[in-house]
Formats: C-alpha cells, structure tokens, sequence
C-alpha cells in the first residue's frame, strides 16, 4: 500500500464523525454552501425519452451489479461511448475500496455505477453541471446494482454544480471526472447534450485553453485546494495536445504527481469540431500542435486541419486517450 493511500485513509478516519452526512449538511447550511443529500432525499424525475442503453460489452468483468441496461435521455447527456469504455478500464486499475469518491460531470452515472458494483467505497457523490443529471444517475443505480450496493452510501449536490466547486477541504479521498475538453466553436450556443463535448472558454480562464484543456485545469486547480496530500485525481483524458503537456503542464504544474492508469486509441467523435485547434496551428505557419491519427493503431500522424477536414467528409479520425491518476504532493 503505497504512503499516499495511508494518509488518505488516515485523514478520513481521523474526521469520520465531522465528515458524517449530517454534520457536513449543517456546516454547509450555516455557511450557505452546496448542500449534499442523501441518495434517499434526491427527487427522480421521469425520463420519458430515455434510450436504453446495454453496458455489457464496456463493463469490465469485475462489475457485479444487478443489471448492465442504463438509461440515457439524449437531450442531456451522450450514451456511453468509447471514452466511457476507457474511463471503466482506468478505474477498474484504481484501488478506491473504503475511499470516499467524488465524481465531476456524473452524466448517466456509468462511472459511479461501475464503482459501487466493483470496488468497496465508503461513500460515492455525485454532481453535475446540468441539474437533470444527479437525480438521473441515482435513478440508473437503481436499476444497476443491488440495494446492499448504494443504499447508505450514495450522495449528491442537486442543481448546477460547476466542477468541482461544491468540494470542501478534505470531504474526498478520491475525484473522478471526465468533462469537456473542446473549446466551443464560434457561433456555437451551447445547450443541453452539448456541455458534454464543448466548454466556453470565456468562462474559464486558463493558460491552457489553446490545448483545450482550461476546463480540466480549472478543476484540478479546484482540487489541488481542496484534497488533502495523498488524496487523488482520476481524470479520462483525451492526446490530442500531447502527453507531454497532459503530465507536465496539466497534473505536476497543479501539484499533482500523474500516472496513467489506463491508454488507448480511439477513434474522434465525429460531432465534435476540431476547428479551434485547426486555427491554432494555421497561426503557426501550419505545424502539428495536436496529435491526431489516421489509423486505429496510432501509427500514421496527422495535424489537426487535416483531422478536421477528414470528419467533414466523414473520414475516420482518431487519437489517444489516458486515464490520468494525479496524487496531491
């Protein structure tokens, strides 16, 4: 067990009776904070225009759940795909048993599923930025995982939660997120399904914008505040701007220690413009910024403007992705 886990472990036992459900839903009131509720206490609205979704063939073989069909309204959130696929194999290398777990962008709520119905938490919250999606991914643990799974231990912040604002110093162990990493094209109103491919980067301010990365770097500059040394950040991560940037300049350059968990060649979803790094490297004389791959095997490089005419013509596009484990030093 490595000395960051220890600390981890340590610092949750030590404030297990101030970081009880009840006592953190009184400090927050006091404060006016986000307030977390139980799983019990969330309002589950109906989805009529959900798609049912069969996780079967992404679920890594230590889920031991109820059922592997989930629930998706489209108009919310995107049916897991292959970077949910890559995220599962992440966390499923991860060691979260008896770690109190956050999660970021919980969309349908695969990825705290997986670990309610994988690993042993002690407790999973969940928070979103569109406020349809909490309530939807307590509904999807219903229908996934057997009672003993999630009662007692499931709780979310209802509403808008941008990042991972709503975090207290010390409240999690471990954050996992997965959030857009596309900056908006221009003319673009983004609105509903769209928060899960693109951000506005007027709304983030970040050295990392141009790599698409302002959003990530906003939230582990929120978590590097508020995890305690040892706790950890496990974020799905897409290549595109290089893994030399995604270590450095993203994870230690926040005050965490990165190592990849999980990596994988995808192919690029096909809705989701590249116009923006295609500009960037235009005003660089046309130098390949943005790691883009003609093959499925990552074997024939390409630079963003040829990425971004080739899914035009609906070419395949693909890059890599990494699950990133970064541990607060």
């Amino acid at each position: 067990m490595s000395p960051g886990l220890d600390t981890a472990r340590t610092v949750r036992e030590d404030q297990q009776i101030s970081d009880s459900p009840r006592a953190i839903e009184r400090t927050r009131a006091l404060n006016g904070q986000p307030q977390r509720v139980p799983s019990a206490d969330v309002h589950i609205p109906d989805y009529p225009r959900a798609t049912q979704v069969d996780l079967g063939e992404i679920l890594p073989d230590s889920f031991q759940g109820e059922s592997t069909e989930i629930d998706v309204p489209r108009q919310f959130t995107f049916e897991p795909d292959h970077w949910s696929a890559a995220l599962l194999s992440g966390l499923d290398a991860a060691d979260l048993d008896g770690m109190r777990v956050g999660e970021v962008g919980v969309g349908a709520g695969t990825n705290s599923i997986f670990i309610l119905g994988s690993k042993n938490p002690a407790s999973v919250t969940v928070a979103d930025y569109l406020p349809e999606l909490a309530p939807l991914a307590i509904h999807n643990m219903g229908k996934m995982l057997r009672p003993d799974q999630y009662e007692g231990k499931v709780f979310a912040y209802e509403g808008q939660q941008d990042l991972a604002s709503f975090a207290s110093p010390g409240e999690f162990d471990v954050v996992v997120a997965c959030v857009p990493q596309m900056v908006r094209p221009e003319g673009l109103e983004l609105e509903g399904a769209d928060f899960a491919h693109y951000y506005d980067p007027d709304q983030y301010q970040s050295r990392l914008n141009d790599s698409g990365l302002g959003l990530n770097d906003v939230l582990l500059q929120q978590l590097s505040a508020c995890l305690d040394v040892g706790g950890r950040a496990i974020i799905n991560l897409a290549g595109r701007p290089g893994k030399d940037v995604l270590m450095n300049q993203l994870f230690r350059e926040n005050g965490l220690e990165p190592r990849i968990l999980h990596e994988r060649v995808i192919p690029h979803h096909n809705g989701t413009s590249v116009s923006h790094m295609a500009t960037i490297e235009a005003a660089t004389d046309g130098g390949r910024q943005f790691e883009f791959f003609e093959d499925p095997a990552g074997e024939i490089p390409m630079n963003a403007s040829t990425a971004e005419r080739r899914r035009l013509d609906g070419e395949p596009v693909f890059h890599k992705i990494y699950v990133i484990e970064g541990k607060k030093v």
